[in-house]
């Protein structure tokens, strides 16, 4: 399990050694790759975060944890936010959820169609109030740790990735295929630069261009 993962977080060091990481140096002169990618957490941190959340991470994403415990910057988001942060802005979304309900709608690919979950663990965000989420309660013919798509305007809940291995080769195929290609402004969402060829608002439309189906 964990040897998954570290290879699909070599593949991204690797990425960001050779395209983010020269950009950043022109502004933070000794920048290294512990300021873009922060170091893992420890077991105690990590118990310390299941311990709040109310339940054990999957292995692969306790693996992943231990790696690195998030980012400053991530490929078509704001960031990974560490564990503090994470537990942060998942204790928010349950505030926010007592407060306003939302109704339940028939589960799609294995994951509740609800505004939020007390199983559900903030993982990524992209500075608009959406991001992904670790589900740690699937429906019926989900995988526990599958991750999700975040929308803060619908209940709509897409599924991403079957777990956290997955959802990081994800990230790392369309790196190396050109869907993130790092700009001046090093804005994390928006790191594919205007003028290369393949640029456009939207994966969609990125893989139409780059003739994909």
């Amino acid at each position: 399990m964990s040897t998954e993962i570290d290879l699909a977080w070599k593949r991204i060091e690797t990425w960001y050694e050779a395209q983010l990481l020269p950009i950043f140096r022109r502004q933070v002169r000794h920048a290294a790759l512990a300021d873009l990618l922060h170091p893992g957490a420890t077991e105690l941190q990590i118990a310390e975060a299941e311990t709040l959340f109310g339940r054990p991470f999957p292995a692969e994403f306790r693996a992943s944890l231990q790696r690195h415990d998030g980012a400053a910057l991530w490929p078509g988001g704001e960031g990974l936010p560490p564990l503090e942060e994470a537990w942060t802005l998942t204790q928010s979304r349950r505030h926010a959820l007592g407060l306003s309900p939302t109704e339940e709608q028939p589960s799609i690919d294995g994951v509740e169609q609800v505004w939020w979950h007390s199983a559900w663990w903030s993982f990524e965000r992209d500075g608009g109030g959406n991001g992904t989420a670790l589900d740690l309660q699937p429906a019926p013919g989900g995988q526990l740790g599958q991750v999700i798509g975040i929308d803060h305007e619908t209940a709509d809940r897409p599924l991403l990735a079957t777990g956290v291995a997955s959802y990081l080769n994800d990230v790392a195929d369309l790196s190396e295929a050109g869907w993130y290609v790092a700009s001046e402004g090093l804005a994390a969402r928006d790191t594919l630069d205007e003028t290369h060829p393949l640029s456009a608002g939207d994966l969609d439309t990125w893989r139409a261009k780059h003739g994909e189906t």
